[in-house]
């Protein structure tokens, strides 16, 4: 998908060196991970740079 690269600049931008902690409740027909994304105790809810 053409979007892929530009996603992953702009959400290198907005984190920025942040740890992040990825809670996986899912992993589809592809084997792609799906879940909760939480930047401390703060929970990304839609990041759509990312969704792709």
């Amino acid at each position: 998908m053409p979007y892929g690269a530009l996603a992953r600049r702009e959400l290198a931008k907005m984190l920025n060196g942040k740890c992040l902690t990825i809670l996986v409740y899912y992993l589809d027909d592809l084997k792609r991970c799906v879940g909760d994304v939480y930047n401390h105790d703060n929970f990304l809810q839609v990041i759509p740079s990312i969704m792709y």
